[in-house]
Protein backbone atom coordinates (compact mmCIF):
# COMPACT_ATOMS: atom_id res chain seq x y z
CA UNK A 1 0.00 0.00 0.00
CA UNK A 2 1.05 3.91 -0.82
CA UNK A 3 2.46 5.84 2.14
CA UNK A 4 0.99 8.96 2.49
CA UNK A 5 1.33 12.20 4.73
CA UNK A 6 -0.27 14.76 4.38
CA UNK A 7 -0.49 18.43 6.28
CA UNK A 8 -3.44 19.45 8.92
CA UNK A 9 -4.75 22.69 9.58
CA UNK A 10 -2.16 23.28 12.60
CA UNK A 11 0.71 22.07 10.31
CA UNK A 12 1.19 18.51 11.32
CA UNK A 13 1.47 15.51 9.51
CA UNK A 14 -1.39 13.35 9.22
CA UNK A 15 -1.16 9.75 7.50
CA UNK A 16 -3.63 8.42 5.02
CA UNK A 17 -3.33 4.44 4.42
CA UNK A 18 -5.50 2.31 3.14
CA UNK A 19 -8.44 5.23 3.07
CA UNK A 20 -8.12 5.74 6.50
CA UNK A 21 -7.08 8.75 8.39
CA UNK A 22 -4.22 8.49 11.17
CA UNK A 23 -2.85 11.20 13.30
CA UNK A 24 0.63 11.02 15.05
CA UNK A 25 0.24 9.12 18.58
CA UNK A 26 4.10 8.62 19.54
CA UNK A 27 7.15 9.08 18.12
CA UNK A 28 9.70 6.66 19.41
CA UNK A 29 13.82 6.91 18.64
CA UNK A 30 13.94 3.68 18.75
CA UNK A 31 14.63 2.89 14.79
CA UNK A 32 12.27 5.95 14.16
CA UNK A 33 9.01 4.59 14.74
CA UNK A 34 5.72 6.41 14.74
CA UNK A 35 2.37 5.24 16.00
CA UNK A 36 -0.51 6.67 14.54
CA UNK A 37 -4.22 6.47 15.61
CA UNK A 38 -7.12 6.45 13.79
CA UNK A 39 -8.43 10.15 13.41
CA UNK A 40 -11.98 9.69 12.80
CA UNK A 41 -13.49 7.84 16.59
CA UNK A 42 -12.31 8.11 19.67
CA UNK A 43 -13.42 4.28 20.38
CA UNK A 44 -11.58 3.17 17.00
CA UNK A 45 -9.11 1.27 17.90
CA UNK A 46 -7.28 1.78 14.22
CA UNK A 47 -3.65 1.85 14.52
CA UNK A 48 -0.89 1.92 11.82
CA UNK A 49 2.74 1.54 12.83
CA UNK A 50 5.67 3.28 10.84
CA UNK A 51 9.60 2.75 11.00
CA UNK A 52 11.40 5.01 8.26
CA UNK A 53 8.55 5.79 6.20
CA UNK A 54 7.55 1.85 6.06
CA UNK A 55 4.17 0.09 7.32
CA UNK A 56 5.53 -2.39 10.36
CA UNK A 57 1.77 -2.68 11.56
CA UNK A 58 -1.74 -1.91 10.79
CA UNK A 59 -4.65 -2.60 13.12
CA UNK A 60 -8.27 -3.07 11.75
CA UNK A 61 -10.80 -0.34 12.44
CA UNK A 62 -13.82 -0.25 14.00
CA UNK A 63 -15.92 2.10 11.43
CA UNK A 64 -15.96 2.03 7.14
CA UNK A 65 -13.44 4.06 5.04
CA UNK A 66 -14.57 8.11 4.32
CA UNK A 67 -12.88 8.39 1.29
CA UNK A 68 -14.83 11.88 1.05
CA UNK A 69 -12.99 13.15 3.91
CA UNK A 70 -9.66 12.50 2.28
CA UNK A 71 -10.47 13.58 -1.16
CA UNK A 72 -11.29 16.76 0.65
CA UNK A 73 -8.38 16.98 2.65
CA UNK A 74 -5.99 16.31 -0.42
CA UNK A 75 -7.79 19.26 -1.98
CA UNK A 76 -7.24 21.66 0.76
CA UNK A 77 -3.30 20.74 0.57
CA UNK A 78 -3.60 21.14 -2.62
CA UNK A 79 -5.02 24.79 -3.06
CA UNK A 80 -2.37 25.74 0.20
CA UNK A 81 -0.09 24.38 -1.67
CA UNK A 82 -0.54 26.25 -4.88
CA UNK A 83 -1.06 29.37 -2.83
CA UNK A 84 2.53 29.11 -0.84
CA UNK A 85 4.59 27.83 -4.07
CA UNK A 86 2.87 29.51 -7.50
CA UNK A 87 1.96 33.25 -8.31
CA UNK A 88 -2.04 32.59 -9.04
CA UNK A 89 -4.29 34.71 -7.49
CA UNK A 90 -6.54 32.94 -4.91
CA UNK A 91 -9.57 33.39 -7.36
CA UNK A 92 -7.11 31.38 -9.84
CA UNK A 93 -5.84 28.65 -7.25
CA UNK A 94 -9.77 28.00 -6.63
CA UNK A 95 -11.27 27.88 -10.08
CA UNK A 96 -8.50 25.16 -11.13
CA UNK A 97 -8.80 23.40 -8.26
CA UNK A 98 -12.14 22.88 -8.30
CA UNK A 99 -12.24 22.50 -11.67
CA UNK A 100 -10.10 18.88 -11.24
CA UNK A 101 -12.62 17.92 -8.05
CA UNK A 102 -14.49 16.02 -10.44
Amino acid sequence: MHLELIKSQRGRDILIYNSFIHKQEKALSIEDKIIWKCNEKKKCTGRAHTIQDVITKFTDHTHVQNRAKIKAKRTINKMKENAITTVMSTHSILANTSSQLT
